[in-house]
């Protein structure tokens, strides 16, 4: 056996050899090993043996669902597109005639077309009509139509049906309303339900009526503001029966009207407006919000419900209007009596100290400040005292400018200042009968100049208004009677030591303003004074010698100009001799309160101790107020 290497050799140089020779093909056997030489070419008397191809039965299958596939996909595509026999919506043609503009407020009226190019017919046919927000109904237009049916029922292959809508569309000018149909239909042996839409777009030419907004755009905070609202007739007919309503944002508080509202603050009656009519109103208030808030009130006018006079039944017109909260340019701050709330409450017979406080926000100078602050309600013109500034009493104004304070002509960005005033309410002998619920309204209003854009001076301002509510005072006299008074007294007078007298308390109440409520008088008896009887009011309880008289209601200005409340009780006094040449006290200090219906705050009042000097009374002589031995 040769060389592994020689053998290796030699099947190199076979390989490489240029010149052809037979290859040798050594083959082994299963079990041993020999060598076979392999033809070179075939030899023209043999015959290639013959191979019979044999396909997978798998193969077989899955060429003939491709095959099918394909066929099933022709087909299906002719039908889809060409075949007569199926339903598609793209065979049903919806038309719709009609106006492309409607004024607001006058019915509109479509013709819709259904034609059915399908070759099976569509069942149960039906109509839907989705409207605007806002559509009413013709025949009674405080009805809103915000969608209807109509039934159709059939239509053959080939053939239409017609239905017609007709509705009153509401808008402003040149708002466009689209309005959506839908064909809705089932098929033959189907419960399945098919739809065909259209949608068909209205432009509102004019509306029968107009609002206008006139108000600021931008405000600082708590600022008052003002809006006038124009409601105009576009209408050849009168339109009657109008309401305004106003939906106000997160913040605002209603002030005033020229005009009340009818309802809340926030619902005006217009009435009826003549053809090419218009109303004016007008309201005020202040919007509370953050630097940079944005708020935005919405307008809306219509007629009145025929069901309820405080409901719009018909929305003809709507608006809205967007201001924007801004910080102040030239910020101003008020306090009274020391409190910064919007409302405060101060004593009826006392004085109100107001401090306003000023300061320039803005990076660059301002010149010629002015402040003023505006006094409304009820005000002693007498009272009010103001250091640098002037009072004009014709109008109840106090005015700071450059001629009271120099400095106001220029101010620095940052410069700030406080201005003090004080004013009081008009005293009980000047009210009488007819000071009821006393109050006093301040507005402050700050402005100045400054340069704006473009080098172009103008205007800024700012506003901030409060309020105080004076509450009622409530005066107790406590008088000591011997003759005066329902009740028969005895005893000596002046009083002596060891000896029982009797006397008459007489009690009686003033209210000076405001209307109260659960008003009760208490006061306490020495030791040396007894309890006997009083008024069906007054209770006494021994324990601690306490005397109260459940008072109740009192009226604004009772004891001023009006009856004041009265009630009697009668003690019994006994003197010690530690007692002799003094002035015993009858009954001891004296409290009243009650509830305060305006200020919705309790009042207080009272007198001091009652002694046993009876002057006034018939039975007063010298010394009748010094016990004797």
């Amino acid at each position: 056996m040769p060389e592994n290497g020689s053998e290796l050799e030699a099947l190199k140089q076979r390989l490489y050899s240029r010149v052809s020779r037979g290859l040798g093909v050594r083959r082994h056997g299963r079990f041993g090993g020999g060598e076979t030489e392999t033809p070179q070419t075939w030899n023209d008397s043999q015959e290639p043996p013959e191979s019979k191809p044999v396909m997978p039965l798998l193969k077989l299958a899955l060429v003939s669902s491709i095959v099918f596939f394909f066929v099933a996909l022709i087909a299906a595509t002719y039908f889809f597109f060409d075949g007569t026999s199926v339903i598609s919506s793209d065979r049903i043609d919806v038309t719709v005639e009609g106006p492309a503009i409607v004024d607001a407020g006058k019915p509109l009226s479509l013709a819709v077309q259904i034609e059915n190019n399908n070759a099976t017919p569509l069942e149960l046919a039906d109509l839907l009509v989705e409207y605007p927000e806002g559509t009413k109904s013709v025949a009674d237009i405080n009805v809103d139509l915000p969608r209807e049916r109509q039934p159709i029922g059939t239509i053959e292959s080939g053939e239409s049906a017609a239905a017609s809508i007709q509705a009153v569309l509401f808008g402003q000018e040149s708002e466009e309303k689209t309005i959506k149909l839908s064909v809705e239909y089932r098929l033959p042996n189907s419960n399945a339900i098919f739809y065909k839409e259209k949608t068909v777009t209205v432009t509102i030419g004019s509306a029968p009526l107009a609002i206008s907004i006139d108000a600021v755009e931008e405000i600082s905070s708590n600022q008052r503001m003002e809006f006038r609202v124009t409601i105009a007739s576009n209408s050849t007919s009168p339109m009657q029966n109008l309401l305004l309503r106003v939906e106000y944002p997160f913040g605002f508080s209603f002030a005033t009207a020229d005009t009340p509202p009818s309802y809340s603050t926030n619902l005006w009656n217009v009435g009826d407006l003549p053809p090419g009519g218009k109303r004016t109103i007008r309201f005020e208030g202040a919007l509370a919000g953050e630097d940079n808030d944005e708020r935005v009130f919405k307008f809306s006018v219509g007629s009145k419900s025929p069901t309820d006079d405080h409901t719009l039944g018909s929305v003809f017109m709507s608006a809205s209007h967007r201001v924007a909260i801004r910080k102040p340019f030239v910020g101003v701050e008020l306090a009274l009596n020391g409190q910064s709330t919007k409302q405060v409450i101060a004593d009826g017979g006392g004085t109100v100290r107001a401090d306003v406080l000023w300061r320039n926000n803005l990076p660059t100078p301002v010149s010629n400040l002015t402040i003023e602050a505006k006094l409304t309600g009820s005000v002693n013109p007498n009272s009010v005292s103001v250091p640098n500034g002037f009072y004009r009493s014709s109008d109840n104004t106090i005015i700071w400018n450059a001629q009271t304070i120099p400095q106001f002509q220029s101010l620095s960005p940052g410069d700030s200042g406080n201005l003090q005033f004080s004013f009081a309410p008009p005293s009980l002998s000047q009210g009488g009968a007819s000071l009821r619920d006393p109050s006093v309204t301040i507005s402050v209003e700050i402005r100045a100049n400054r340069l704006g854009e473009g080098n172009v001076p103008e205007t800024i301002t700012s506003a901030v208004e409060k309020k105080v509510l004076f509450a009622s005072s409530l005066l107790l006299r406590s008088t000591p009677a011997y003759l005066n008074g329902p009740f028969t007294n005895s005893g000596p007078i002046p009083p002596k030591a060891d000896e029982q007298t009797t006397y008459t308390i007489l009690w009686s109440l003033s209210n000076s303003s405001n209307a109260l409520s659960r008003v009760r008088v208490t006061t306490t008896l020495p030791p040396s004074v007894r309890f006997l009887k009083g008024d069906s009011g007054i209770t006494f309880n021994p324990v601690g010698g306490i005397v109260t008289w459940d008072v109740g209601s009192i009226p604004a200005g009772a004891g001023f100009g009006a009856s004041s409340k009265e009630a009697v009780f009668q003690v019994a006094f006994v003197p010690s001799v530690s007692q002799i040449g003094s002035t015993p006290v009858l009954i001891n200090q004296t409290t009243v309160t009650g509830d305060d219906q305006f200020t919705k705050t309790e009042v207080r009042g009272g007198a001091g101790v009652t002694t046993i000097d009876i002057a006034g009374d018939p039975a007063y002589k010298q010394n009748a107020d010094i016990v004797a031995e």
